[in-house]
């Protein structure tokens, strides 16, 4: 049966029934040691079914030669066994609903000029820093989704866009030095220098191990560190977790839980950040949620499912991938997933706030950030990559050693200062100013 007959059947359906058809192609231009490692593609396809069948759900995930018949079959004989479907499916007009997005340096991309960016970062980074070993990816990656269901709704989207990441390591006895920068976007020119010249900075900060006791300092963190402690706040909010009794902030919307000056905005539908998404994986039109706005909790993240079970409207955030491009099939199930975080800058340039701290830490990277305790809101990670400040300046790396503490107190009475400069990182969803916290632990 070809798509267009499987959507025609899916249409015709009577149960409650959605059919989610993905095509995912990935390339990437790999180095290592200095050297062009080899060029790969890949390619993940697949479709899945849910159906609401006699008030149960059920799903199947296939491949795409799959018969969506059988794929139908599975999914109903697995809903007697299913969860009771608290949510309904939205309504469409029938309608196909097309919207694209396209990384504006991509249409000028192919294979040769990232090989070329390739070699030219290679040799950049050789001049500036020869005793590094130098190696990354550059990824350009092209999906389509199709998502019909048989009540109405037909969305089309097509989504073109290109990333990558430089690593440079410096082994030595005893110790191996990473550091790494990326972006989700395909670099200028412009870009490209200022990027080698942050990675040049790192590296070359990171070369001299600074001694440091345990005890409370504030620590200056970077976006990129920011970015795993924030999802202790993430598992918090998830509907999931707060219809579960497991999230510390169950009953807390219209409460105060961070510092008056946090404003935190889920947007799927700014176009300059890589979660960018004109329609959820359920059907729904995408839409800005505040989270925060001005220290209060104002929303939970949501799927249909959930979003009815808590009895709250839904914020469209059910998610049908495991992961990014490369890493699964379309799954007949729904996750609850964040889009685009952006939070509200300060009015400090970042230069001052580093030049204010007399004995602290500048965290730019945390690999291992973990919730001790997500009811608590208790957090731990890494110095992977910090530095120590003395009277302003870095004056070595950190080694071996975590800083913790509880996230709401951190971005709550802790929060000293918020800067006004919000950088591109590898964390593409995410948009957040540098935030100087005081009274954290390194242990």
């Amino acid at each position: 049966m070809m798509l267009n007959d499987e959507i025609a059947r899916i249409r015709t359906m009577q149960d409650p029934v959605e059919l989610l058809v993905s095509h995912r192609y990935l390339r990437e231009i790999n180095f290592q040691d200095n050297q062009l490692k080899d060029i790969q593609s890949r390619e993940v396809s697949g479709k899945a079914v849910r159906i609401i069948h006699s008030g149960r759900v059920g799903a199947a995930p296939g491949g795409l030669q799959t018969p969506v018949d059988r794929l139908i079959d599975t999914a109903r004989d697995l809903s007697s066994l299913g969860r009771i479907a608290a949510f309904t499916l939205p309504e469409g007009d029938g309608r196909i609903q097309e919207a694209s997005y396209m990384d504006p340096l991509v249409p000028d991309i192919d294979l040769e000029r990232a090989r070329d960016l390739a070699v030219t970062i290679i040799d950049r980074l050789q001049n500036r820093l020869p005793a590094w070993v130098i190696g990354g990816g550059i990824t350009l990656g092209h999906a389509v989704n199709r998502l019909v269901t048989s009540r109405g709704i037909d969305q089309h989207y097509e989504e073109k866009s290109a990333g990558f990441h430089i690593l440079v390591t410096l082994p030595r006895e005893g110790d191996l030095l990473e550091v790494v920068v990326g972006r989700s976007r395909f670099p200028d020119a412009t870009d490209l220098d200022g990027i080698l010249d942050e990675l040049t900075w790192r590296a070359r900060q990171a070369e001299t191990v600074a001694d440091m006791p345990s005890g409370t300092y504030p620590v200056l963190f970077h976006p990129e560190a920011l970015s795993g402690f924030l999802s202790a706040f993430e598992q918090a909010i998830n509907g999931r977790m707060v219809f579960d009794g497991v999230s510390p902030l169950i009953n807390r919307i219209g409460k105060p839980i961070f510092n008056p000056r946090i404003t935190l905005i889920d947007d799927p539908t700014d176009p300059t950040l890589a979660g960018y998404a004109p329609f959820g994986d359920e059907g729904t039109a995408a839409r800005p949620i505040t989270l925060v706005e001005n220290g209060i909790l104002q929303s939970y993240l949501t799927d249909l499912d959930y979003a009815a079970r808590l009895g709250c409207t839904h914020t469209g955030h059910g998610s049908r991938f495991p992961g990014s491009l490369d890493e699964g099939r379309p799954s007949g199930e729904t996750g609850i997933d964040e889009t685009n975080w952006i939070l509200s800058a300060g009015d400090t340039p970042v230069d001052d706030m580093l030049a204010s701290i007399s004995d602290g830490i500048y965290l730019l990277a945390s690999w291992d950030v973990w919730s001790g305790n997500i009811i608590g809101g208790d957090v731990s990670g890494s110095t992977h990559l910090a530095y120590r400040i003395r009277n302003g300046h870095p004056v070595g790396r950190i080694k071996d050693m975590r800083i913790s503490g509880n996230l709401y107190q951190m971005l709550g009475d802790q929060l000293q200062t918020m800067s006004r400069e919000r950088p591109d990182t590898s964390a593409g969803d995410l948009r957040v100013p540098f935030l100087l916290v005081d009274g954290v632990t390194l242990a």
